[in-house]
This record gives C-alpha cells, sequence and structure tokens, in this order.
C-alpha cells in the first residue's frame, strides 16, 4: 500500500553548540518528491526513486544507491545522524545536521536526473565514455565538489555553498541560459541560474533550512569562496571534480598524459593542497594529469562545436514545446532531464520533430574548416587549468616548467578564443 510519507525515528544531537536536545523524528515527504517530478513507490521496507533506491536496511539505518559507480550514501543512527558517502574520493563521516538534510532534500535528490553534460548526454557523451554506462549526473558533481571542499578544510558556510551550487539548475542545465536568459552566456554576462539563484532558494525551501541552522541565502554564492570557484586557468573544487569525473568516465578517450585512473584518485586528491587562497599541486605528474584532462575536456567536451549547436536546437525544442503546452515552465524549471527528453522525443509536432532529428544527427550538420571558408565561427568558453605546481622555488604555473604542456595549454586556449570555424549544413 503506497503511503505519502516516511517517519524514521532517530536520536538526534545537535551539532551547533546546542548541546543534547530531545529525540526528533526524521521525516521524508514524499509528496514533496512529486513537486520535483522524481516518481515513488514504496515495496516492503524499500523507497524506490527511478533508478536509485532508499533502502530501509532496520529501524536506525538506511542507504541511497544510485546507478552509478561514484557515489553510495547510507545514513546510520549512532549517538547522532551520521551520513557516511563513499566515493571515488574515499569514505567520509558527515555529522553536521545541516548538510544532512540539504543532501536529504528532493530538491537536492532531484539532481541525480540532471545530467552534468546537459542535453549532449543523450546524444555524445555517451560514447565519449569509452562504451561503459557510468552517467555523470548534477548531484555527483555536487556532492564531489562538497567534499573536495571538505577535504581542504572549508569552513561549514563554504561546504554548504559548494553542496548548493548546481541545485536550481534547470532541465538540461545550461540550455536554460539560451532558453530563459540572454542567450549564449558561455562567452559573455550572467547565466540565468546566476540571476535566480536566491529566489530559487526560496522557492524550494532551502532558505528556511539554512535559517534554521544559523546561516543565510547570502553564504551559497560560490564567487565569494576562492576554496569552491575560482576563475580559470585557477583550478578550484568546482573544476577539479569536473576534470577528475570527466576524465575517469572519459577512459582511454582521453590523451594518456591526462588520464586520471579511479584507484588513484585518493594519491592525486593527496598532492592537492589549498592555502587559503589558492590551490596548487605538490607532484608535477599529478599536476599534468589534471591540466592535460581540462585541456581534452574542453576541446572534446564542453569546448567542442557540436555543444552549441547542441543547446541551440535543444533550446528551440524547448521554446517551441513550452507554446505549445506541450511541456510547462516548472517541467523545466523543477523537473528532470529524462521527464523533458522523453517528451521532445514523443512529440509528434513537425518543427519539434525536425529540432530533435538535428540534435541527434549533430555530426552531419557541421564540417571544422581553415578560416576563411567557413560560413560560421562557433565561440566556446576555455576551461583549461594551468596548476600551480610547489617547486624548490616556490609556486609555478604548470606551463612555465613543463615546456609540452605549455604548447598544448596555448593551442586549445587559442582555438577557444578564436572559435571554431565551421560550415554549418542545411539543417531538417
Amino acid at each position: 500500500m503506497k503511503k505519502l510519507y516516511l517517519k524514521l525515528l532517530f536520536s538526534f544531537l545537535s551539532v551547533f553548540g546546542l548541546g543534547n536536545v530531545a529525540a526528533r523524528s526524521l521525516t521524508i515527504d514524499l509528496r514533496s518528491f512529486e513537486r520535483w517530478g522524481i516518481e515513488e513507490t514504496i515495496n516492503g521496507k524499500e523507497l524506490y526513486l527511478n533508478d536509485s533506491k532508499l533502502t530501509i536496511i532496520n529501524p536506525q539505518r538506511f542507504s541511497i544507491s544510485t546507478n552509478s559507480s561514484f557515489i553510495k550514501i547510507t545514513i546510520e543512527e549512532a549517538e547522532k545522524f551520521i551520513l557516511l558517502i563513499n566515493s571515488n574520493y574515499g569514505e567520509f563521516k558527515i555529522t553536521e545536521a545541516v548538510l544532512i538534510e540539504l543532501i536529504l532534500h528532493p530538491a537536492m535528490q532531484r539532481l541525480r536526473y540532471v545530467m552534468q553534460y546537459g542535453v549532449s548526454h543523450f546524444v555524445r557523451t555517451k560514447e565519449l565514455y569509452d562504451g561503459r554506462d557510468l552517467s555523470y549526473n548534477r548531484f555527483e558533481h555536487s556532492i564531489g565538489v562538497f567534499l573536495i571542499t571538505r577535504m581542504a578544510g572549508g569552513s561549514i558556510e563554504e561546504q554548504v555553498a559548494a553542496l548548493l551550487h548546481d541545485i536550481i539548475h534547470t532541465a538540461f542545465s545550461h540550455v536554460g541560459d539560451y532558453l530563459f536568459g540572454n542567450g549564449d552566456t558561455e562567452t559573455s554576462g550572467l547565466a540565468y541560474h546566476d540571476l535566480v539563484f536566491v529566489q530559487r532558494l526560496e522557492d524550494m525551501g532551502i532558505d528556511k533550512i539554512l535559517r534554521k541552522y544559523g546561516l543565510n541565502a547570502s553564504i551559497v554564492s560560490i564567487e565569494q569562496y576562492p576554496v569552491v570557484k575560482q576563475k580559470y586557468p585557477n583550478p578550484c573544487a568546482d573544476n577539479l571534480d569536473f576534470i577528475i569525473q570527466g576524465s575517469i568516465r572519459s577512459g582511454s578517450q582521453v590523451d594518456p598524459r591526462g588520464q586520471i585512473e579511479n584507484r588513484k584518485v585518493p594519491a592525486l586528491l593527496r598532492q592537492l593542497k589549498f592555502n587559503g587562497t589558492d590551490w596548487y599541486v605538490e607532484g608535477i605528474n599529478s599536476a599534468r594529469k589534471l591540466g592535460y584532462s581540462s585541456l581534452y575536456l574542453t576541446e572534446h567536451v564542453s569546448g567542442s562545436p557540436w555543444n552549441p549547436i547542441i543547446y541551440d536546437f535543444a533550446a528551440s525544442a524547448l521554446r517551441l514545446a513550452l507554446e505549445i503546452n506541450l511541456i510547462t515552465k516548472n517541467e523545466v524549471i523543477s523537473g528532470t532531464d529524462y521527464n523533458i527528453w522523453n517528451k521532445l522525443m514523443e512529440s509528434a509536432n513537425p518543427e519539434i520533430r525536425s529540432l530533435t532529428t538535428n540534435i541527434l544527427r549533430v555530426d552531419q550538420l557541421y564540417t571544422v574548416v581553415s578560416f576563411g571558408f567557413e560560413n560560421k565561427i562557433i565561440k566556446v568558453k576555455f576551461r583549461g587549468i594551468d596548476p600551480l605546481v610547489k617547486t624548490h622555488n616556490g609556486l609555478e604555473r604548470l606551463s612555465e616548467i613543463d615546456p609540452e604542456f605549455s604548447e598544448e595549454y596555448y593551442r586549445v586556449k587559442n582555438i577557444c578564443v578564436r572559435g571554431w570555424p565551421v560550415q554549418l549544413s542545411e539543417c531538417i
């Protein structure tokens, strides 16, 4: 029999200086999951959330697992809540109540179904996973950024900001910038998500959780925390997770100089240090791994010519789908990639079918040519990092001490600055 809510009783010990408090109940209201477009059913002692599973192991323990090998989360009761995270980065015990409550919030759980590479996931990046089913979603990325920040000794404010930095992403993520913003913000201007961040936190009820623990929504802006966010070419928790996870999932497709093996991630992370201002690497080989991986992912994923082409088509398809009421604005803002993608693919509208066909055949729509022969120049954002390396001379850029890396770094950067000269063929 389906229930609308599930109560798990625990003893709750405050971790914010309040001492012991009376036993409370942790309530997971399944109606709130419905709000975010996540279907749920209760079968015995298991709560299934699509491909994620919340399992009640006993009255004092349950776990959440995904279809990815990246992360498994377990919550158990000792003297207080303990959230155990097993990931590529190691095992972590989380006891801070605010972090546990935020991780379990339905708005965070929704990110399991918002893919890191957006609409590109459905048509291109699966091929980059070397034939393996290693989907990379915004939830895993958010947890990864949070864990790297935590390992660096980040404050509770920095950890909260790292955890929540992608929480308001729309379905298809940065397609929302094309759809609701002022066009392409990859190379200029604020993203749509940045413009509406605080308001969306209030809509989700996240601000209430923060206030309960003496925090406010202003602390969530990651731009104020160099441990979490820095401008390229500097490493930070945000781009380090993107680079490490992207390299692991891309496997042998990555430049061999930048291949990061799953089993070697903990050793690599041990060589990453944050001094309060800058991230740096203690070993030049680890710096090379990160640097070359970032260049590969820039040229072949985020900064490839097909990526903005796909985004343009997707934004046009979503705009039309909104006009004909195939989808609602709330579904785009608060829904999931799979729900939206399936509706687009099943649509009988000829214009939407044409746009989705173009997305699926994107490789046939353009050819990279020499400058002077193009009919379009596609500008992309450069996301390569040039890590600081600890040497006997102090901290030096990898490009300053490794000529081979310097040559590759500026080659890829030049592509992004000049843009991709392409011949676009006639679309369907």
